[in-house]
């Protein structure tokens, strides 16, 4: 409140105001006069002004006209969009009005046209990602040289672990739904969101670049190995596991690109073994895009969080149970195994719906092919999304879409747990939550080691197995090795188009996504259908 009382109100002139102030919040056609009450020879009348509103679509210039024509004219591109925007909003068909049904009916007739053409467009994009789109990838400087500063400081924090490791054994992580039934119940949370910032959507009425200048006094901050948190220390009480969320999102990532080394300490503490799951470090080479990746999660907390956004750690004590199913067979029955994990989150910020406080989480997502779509998530991404949601009852994920040639805000997409999995079926036939056997595998045989420095470490030609490896005198496996031959590679892999996602752009021209550029609607035709 004191802050709010500081601020000066009073505007003698619309000069005082800022540029993007004029355009959000004056309405069209608004006069403004202008009281020339002062010591100027000029002649002295009221002057006014007539103030048009600029209309502004974010990423609308990034749209590139494809001379390729779609197989539907402008018309049926405008039907169709208003159709997609329909079954997207979940609305019950029963429910549709007059028009809707006509929109719906238009795109279910013209489906199969726009699947065909769906196919095309990716294959054309594709080819030129590899002909002109991969040798065009610009990112500020600023952005990479801060994703490079975090980059080299998780390098120097994981080798703070034993140097040599010798391999133990191997953890297949694989679920027979059929015999065995994992449940996974939050049974203490310790978060308090009164005292975070609020998440303030942005309306992105005006263009919203973010600023690099603000992450000066980021490059010092580092947050302590969980065998060394104090806050864990307070809620360590009867708790087998510890482990990060950053650590759930590799464990779950038993996937072809899952490629992840994940230091482990087993401790006694207060006459209890307990197992620390650190930070993890992956082994894929890094690019320009992984480093601004990392660049914009940091700038979106600071845009769009109130008052600036100080991260702290939160903790979730949570009740594992793996039993048998009734009709497995007799000799695969086990007793009930009961594990309680404790899982350290950083919250940001939190927004209030419906009279409640809820955790958000801002995830960037950087467009690299903005001029012909948005790219869908890959499979890692979906599964990390996944594990943040679950992992954070009543949270809420927004996908922050950026261009990654200005850092300009294209928009913001709210997602649930429930969208994430579908998309993930949709796109790959995975279903995320398969990853909870595997945390319960990982954990119930890691907990009965002896105390010691460990090593997980999964490949993809491993599949569903993570070995786990154990400190030794021999080298014959040598971690700084392993991580100093991780590389920054130019560009990151071609990532599909999802040709149901509705960019700004292609809603202000009526173009449906995943298709060519429309064709002139014959204007004697439509005139005769609009009669009929």
């Amino acid at each position: 409140m004191n802050e709010f009382l500081k601020i000066n109100w009073r505007v003698s002139h619309p000069s005082q105001l800022e540029c993007y102030a004029l355009k959000e919040f004056l309405p069209d056609e608004a006069l403004q006069f202008s009281d020339n009450d002062s010591d100027s020879d000029e002649e002295k009348y009221p002057k006014i002004f007539r103030m048009r509103r600029v209309d502004y679509t974010p990423g609308l210039q990034e749209i590139k006209s494809i001379k390729i024509q779609s197989g539907i004219d402008q018309r049926g591109h405008q039907v169709c969009l208003e159709a997609l925007k329909l079954f997207q909003s979940g609305k019950d068909r029963s429910c549709y009005t007059y028009k809707e049904n006509q929109s719906a009916a238009t795109y279910d007739k013209l489906k199969m046209v726009i699947l065909q053409e769906n196919a095309k467009y990716l294959k054309y994009v594709a080819q030129q990602w590899q002909e002109i789109d991969y040798f065009k990838q610009y990112f500020n400087e600023n952005v990479t040289d801060f994703g490079k500063c975090i980059w080299h400081k998780k390098k120097l924090r994981l080798k703070s672990y034993p140097q040599f490791y010798k391999e133990l054994l191997m953890i297949n992580t694989s679920l027979n739904e059929e015999e065995e039934i994992i449940e996974f119940n939050c049974v203490e949370n310790n978060l308090q969101l009164e005292g975070f910032a609020q998440f303030c959507n942005p309306g992105l009425k005006s263009p919203c670049q973010l600023n690099t200048i603000k992450l000066e006094s980021e490059k010092d901050k580092v947050q302590l190995p969980l065998n060394e948190d104090e806050g864990v220390l307070n809620y360590i009480q009867d708790v087998d596991v510890v482990i990060s969320s950053s650590s759930i999102k590799h464990l779950v990532d038993t996937t072809e690109s899952g490629k992840w080394l994940l230091p482990v300490v087993i401790k006694t503490i207060n006459n209890k073994q307990v197992a620390f799951f650190e930070k993890p470090f992956s082994l894929n080479d890094v690019s320009n895009k992984d480093l601004a990746q990392t660049t914009y999660k940091r700038l979106i907390q600071k845009a769009f969080c109130l008052p600036e956004p100080k991260p702290k750690p939160t903790y979730r004590k949570w009740l594992i149970t793996k039993t048998h199913c009734l009709n497995s067979l007799m000799k695969t029955h086990h007793k009930p195994v009961n594990l309680k994990v404790l899982i350290r989150n950083k919250t940001v910020a939190s927004e209030t719906i419906n009279k409640t406080l809820q955790d958000v989480i801002l995830k960037p997502k950087i467009e690299m092919q903005l001029k012909y779509g948005a790219n869908i998530q890959t499979k890692s991404e979906l599964i990390g999304e996944w594990a943040s949601l679950f992992f954070r009852p009543f949270s809420n994920l927004y996908r922050v879409r950026i261009s990654p040639v200005k850092g300009e805000v294209i928009c913001l997409e709210k997602c649930h747990i429930q969208k994430v999995i579908a998309e993930a079926q949709h796109h790959y036939h995975y279903k995320p939550q398969l990853g909870l056997a595997t945390l319960q595998k990982v954990f119930e045989d890691v907990s009965k080691l002896p105390v010691g420095n460990y090593l997980l470490r999964h490949l993809p030609k491993q599949g569903n197995f993570i070995s786990v490896l154990k400190q030794s005198d021999k080298q014959e496996f040598d971690f700084y090795k392993e991580l100093d031959q991780r590389s920054l590679s130019d560009c990151p892999n071609w990532v599909p188009l999802d040709c149901n996602f509705i960019l700004p752009g292609f809603e202000a021209l009526n173009r449906m996504p995943g298709m060519f550029q429309p064709r002139k609607t014959n204007l004697k035709r439509k005139m005769q259908t609009d009669v009929g």
